[in-house]
């Protein structure tokens, strides 16, 4: 198992422990994780690329990773926290995933593994920044934290929208025989 897939399984399995710890209201801790986490989503396909060590598990093990984390994560932070995200971030979020993960799976029965487009890193980038601000105002409610979240939270649901606008047309675009992924 090379270092890239070892980051995406670890994401898997410690994505999780993010309720548990909010509903603890300990928040400096999943702060940590949730940063640590969102560190590793990075991490992973930079390292991949760089040390070529890309293979066909990492490229399902970091999607799937990456959506485990935001559902914990976003879940935690809209649900469970004293201060939360947007709960339009979630509902969007889940829907945009269950989406790519349904057209993912018809894609995998193809033998055919879907690519990110830069809109989905972008959101992905969005939303780990959203998160770690959600958790950090738990930890110390900064007014110039606040206001920068409330600036980010429709960028972020902006960028929900074009990527989920994006995956759609890129998936008819396949279905409909006009590119390859």
């Amino acid at each position: 198992m090379n270092i890239p897939n070892t980051l995406s399984i670890l994401r898997i399995l410690l994505s999780p422990f993010i309720p548990l710890l909010v509903l603890k209201e300990n928040y400096l801790f999943s702060l940590i994780l949730i940063s640590s986490l969102a560190l590793t989503d990075f991490l992973d396909g930079y390292i991949a690329r760089k040390l070529k060590q890309e293979t066909k598990e990492g490229k399902i093990l970091d999607p799937l990773g990456d959506k485990i984390f935001t559902a914990f994560s976003l879940f935690s932070y809209t649900f469970l926290s004293n201060y939360t995200l947007n709960p339009i971030i979630f509902f969007l979020l889940l829907f945009r995933d269950t989406l790519l993960i349904t057209g993912g799976i018809i894609l995998l029965r193809k033998n055919l593994i879907p690519s990110p487009s830069v809109y989905g890193k972008l959101t992905t980038f969005f939303v780990s920044i959203c998160l770690v601000l959600t958790a950090t105002l738990n930890v110390n409610a900064i007014p110039i934290l606040q206001n920068l979240l409330m600036v980010l939270e429709p960028l972020t649901v902006l960028f929900i929208v074009i990527s989920l606008f994006h995956y759609l047309f890129r998936y008819y675009k396949y279905v409909s025989g006009r590119i390859n992924l």
